[in-house]
């Protein structure tokens, strides 16, 4: 709610799992001017907006963020069929995606969503346990912005 958190960040001690479970840190992507291309990012799903299309099908706005920055990652109907279980608030994900690039700012088509276990950062051990979906790929040519309705 304050954008800042009064005792410790969620992720503190949670790098090296984030860090294996990624291609690129959220601020990276964004400062490498990159605007096309697939990438993996990785963080903690601070905000969850369920919309749907004028045909009736759900979909959603995902705002991934790390230590450093954010993103939006679009669900659309086809994968968000397969991820919705996956979409709360608090979720610590990594998220593969096409990167889209919209009036300059960029945001990420989400095509695979795997559940992250950060449990072990918080006791300071190095195991970790994922739960993946099995890989997704939309073939709807109007999923290549947050845009669509």
């Amino acid at each position: 709610m304050l954008g800042l958190y009064v005792s410790a960040h969620p992720l503190d001690g949670a790098e090296h799992i984030l860090a294996r479970n990624r291609s690129s840190s959220i601020a990276d992507l964004i400062s490498s001017g990159q605007t096309q291309g697939v990438v993996k990012l990785s963080g903690l799903i601070t905000a969850v907006e369920r919309r749907m299309t004028k045909q009736g099908n759900a979909w959603a706005i995902v705002h991934l963020s790390d230590r450093d920055a954010s993103i939006e990652v679009c669900f659309f109907p086809a994968s968000y069929q397969l991820v919705q279980h996956a979409l709360t608030e608090d979720s610590v994900v990594a998220v593969t995606g096409r990167i889209n690039d919209r009036d300059g700012s960029i945001n990420i088509a989400g095509q695979e969503l795997q559940e992250l276990d950060i449990s072990s950062a918080e006791s300071g051990g190095n195991r970790s346990s994922n739960c993946s979906c099995a890989p997704i790929r939309s073939t709807n040519p109007r999923s290549t912005n947050c845009g669509a309705s």
